[in-house]
């Protein structure tokens, strides 16, 4: 039997947008956000390139990267040779993540591979359309009514991916509605609920 994670819909939904008080970003600036370990695993020096591609032909574009990781200064060293450097901010573990997804364009997760990702999942209940790697982890729970899906192994398809969530209107707006209605009834209780039903089960079983 496979559980997958619920959510606390109802603070969610409570949430505000974040205030954007990190100085030179601006208010009404399009948003790129990214938020896990900064491993090999998460496939971040890939997405660093693919950003600066995405700020060098949408020079407004702003992209911050929540997280800490073996990979950070290999990261920093990156953002330095890069372009679009002023542009993408690594910054520490944030415990505002939905005030923050609430105020994104996009939320990307390009990870060689996952589990259940809650990132991803707190992204499409915050009504933030998503970027993912094309792996079996992210089409467990995805598809292509609901996600961009890119190939993690090329920063021009994460770039190309990234673009067209920006840019796209009347798709983005279906995409991020239903990827909403996939996760809105994984609340909590639910999920709670199906645990308590999964261990009955298994003690009638028994």
């Amino acid at each position: 039997t496979v559980i997958p994670n619920g959510l606390p819909m109802a603070e969610i939904r409570q949430v505000q947008p974040g205030q954007t008080k990190i100085p030179g970003l601006g208010a009404n600036e399009p948003l790129i956000l990214f938020a896990g370990r900064l491993t090999p695993q998460k496939n971040v020096l890939n997405l660093v390139s693919a950003l600066s591609q995405v700020i060098r032909q949408h020079p407004d574009v702003n992209a911050i990267l929540f997280g800490d990781g073996p990979l950070k200064e290999a990261l920093s060293a990156r953002l330095v040779k890069s372009q679009g450097n002023r542009r993408i901010r690594l910054m520490e573990y944030t415990g505002q993540l939905w005030q923050w997804l609430k105020r994104a364009d996009v939320f990307v997760s390009v990870s060689h591979y996952e589990g259940h990702p809650n990132a991803v999942l707190e992204a499409m209940a915050c009504q933030c359309v998503t970027v993912v790697s094309d792996i079996a982890a992210h089409r467990e729970f995805l598809d292509d009514q609901s996600t961009y899906f890119v190939s993690p192994t090329s920063s021009d398809a994460i770039a190309t991916g990234i673009m067209q969530a920006l840019t796209e209107t009347e798709n983005k707006v279906k995409k991020i509605n239903v990827a909403f209605n996939k996760v809105s009834s994984r609340t909590i209780d639910v999920v709670a609920e199906e645990y308590v039903q999964c261990y009955q089960g298994v003690l009638k079983g028994g």
